[in-house]
């Protein structure tokens, strides 16, 4: 992917501007717009994968616990190998 580390960074500073201008209530219609395109590649994204994964390609996914205490369930990523 092009541009992955800024990419990643301009994520960030959406998802935390934007949900403290969201919290205070301030221009929600102006910080909802990057948030719903965040939102949108992300499932897209997952949504590509997980065909991908299914298809005739030699990808498998594992799901593959990274907390876990007695009382709450594991949380898991995805691990694509």
């Amino acid at each position: 992917m092009p541009f992955a580390d800024l990419l990643a960074l301009a994520t960030i500073a959406i998802e935390i501007f934007g949900g403290l201008l969201i919290l205070f209530g301030a221009f929600i219609p102006l910080a909802a717009v990057p948030m719903i395109v965040v939102l949108l590649v992300a499932t897209l994204t997952f949504i590509f994968l997980m065909d991908l994964a299914r298809s005739s390609c030699n990808l498998t996914i594992q799901l593959v616990p990274i907390l876990a205490s007695p009382v709450t369930r594991p949380i898991c990523f995805i691990w694509l190998r």
